[in-house]
């Protein structure tokens, strides 16, 4: 409010019944006739919003003391009726609908991670009336499916809870995810309730006991599972192994082969990690292959599957926004890809040693995989070098890589 004029429109005729779009974008362009963009960008946390008249001082329309926060494609303004509130869908260039409340997000309590003893686990949001759904097969909650919340759901085992909160007029939450792992249990999963077989093979999904019972290596196993940090990938079960799944048809590419999920980075202690929801599809090509059961994959962050993008930075990076990350398996060095020793290491060896000499790559780390709560290994999850991560790291680095590119030929 203390700058009313921070941003002018330039002389602009809008026909009447017409519509004018200007991106807040923080690019200040201002020629009449071109696209409109501001030289402040919007918070989605919520900020004072005004349109002044042409003498600095008049507002004409604003939103006091702020509007609220923000949801990826969802729009926020005066609806039908001068009604102001939410709209979904966002009609940019049209007259706006119906304006709507908003089922504020869902606190999980506890959150996931790891456990060792039965607890009740509590679901909540602060918008009074609404109800919350639930389910604990990977499947997605709506309206009409999955368990309705009526208080705290015992937990005993491992397990996946999916949940959303619905409200009559208004916009639903996005769909979280919170896994709850007991490390006991792991070490004894069978894949109990998964299909015993995909791609025309059969599939095993138990541990070694060969290993687990091991007088040597089956005390370490335990510890090493919380030695390095999780992620788990929770998606429906059928777009994963079902005729039409994406581990069902590898091979098969574009964007029909896109399923929605959410991931979870869970630190054993430390840092909080996070959930969101994305998307998932099958990467790589060797790796495709139909007889390997642990395929890589390519997470999208996307405003139609849920955030927008992932606010996270891997250590020792300046890239703190992800549209896409990889999830990437050791199929050409470990015992899947016919490798005799498993050594795991060397993609992500040649990642560190590039950066190490001060050259670019991409930043990860090794994890803990789990899909539905079901151990499936060690995968390397780290930054996927495409257009988005150049362009966020040509903004960071513009003398370093403008000496690369210039360096003669020796």
């Amino acid at each position: 409010m203390s700058n009313l004029t921070k941003w002018q429109l330039p002389s602009t005729v809008i026909p009447a019944g017409g519509f004018l779009i200007v991106f807040a974008s923080s690019k200040n362009r201002a020629l009449s006739g071109q696209e409109l963009r501001t030289n402040f960008g919007l918070s989605a946390n919520g900020e004072y919003l005004a349109l002044v008249a042409t003498d600095g001082t008049t507002v004409i329309s604003d939103y006091p003391p702020t509007f609220p926060a923000q949801l990826p494609d969802v729009a926020y303004g005066i609806g039908t009726g001068d009604v102001v509130g939410y709209l979904d869908p966002p009609t940019p260039g049209a007259t706006n609908g119906t304006a709507s409340d908003l089922v504020l997000p869902l606190a999980f309590s506890p959150a996931h991670g790891f456990f060792s003893a039965p607890f009740n686990l509590t679901i909540a949001t602060a918008t009074v009336g609404a109800d919350i759904r639930y389910t604990t097969d990977g499947s997605q909650p709506t309206e009409t499916h999955g368990t309705l919340y009526s208080g705290p759901i015992p937990i005993s085992g491992t397990t996946v809870v999916r949940a959303a909160g619905f409200k009559a007029g208004a916009v639903p939450t996005r769909t979280v995810s919170h896994t709850m792992i007991f490390l006991s249990q792991v070490l004894a999963q069978t894949g109990a309730g998964f299909p015993t077989s995909w791609a025309g093979h059969g599939v095993d999904y138990a541990m070694d006991q060969s290993i687990v019972d091991d007088p040597t290596y089956g005390p370490q196993l335990l510890p090493a599972l919380t030695a390095i940090p999780t992620v788990s990938i929770v998606v429906d079960v059928e777009d994963l192994f079902g005729q039409n799944g994406i581990w069902s048809n590898p091979t098969l590419r574009g964007d029909p082969w896109v399923r929605s999920a959410s991931i979870e980075l869970i630190y054993p202690s430390g840092p909080a990690g996070f959930a969101v929801p994305t998307s998932i599809r099958i990467q790589g090509h060797t790796s495709r292959t139909p007889r390997n059961p642990k395929h890589s994959v390519r997470l999208n962050f996307d405003p139609d599957f849920g955030a927008a993008t992932l606010n996270f930075t891997f250590p020792g990076s300046t890239v703190g926004k992800h549209r896409n990350l990889s999830l990437r398996s050791p199929w050409q060095d470990g015992w899947i890809g016919g490798t005799a020793r498993s050594l795991l290491v060397r993609d992500e060896y040649a990642s560190d040693t590039q950066l190490a000499l001060g050259q670019v790559a991409a930043h990860g780390f090794f994890v803990h995989l789990y899909l539905n709560g079901l151990y499936w290994g060690v995968y390397a999850l780290h930054e996927r070098p495409d257009d988005w991560f150049a362009s966020l790291l040509l903004r960071r680095r513009p003398r370093r890589l403008g000496r690369l590119q210039g360096r003669p030929a020796r």
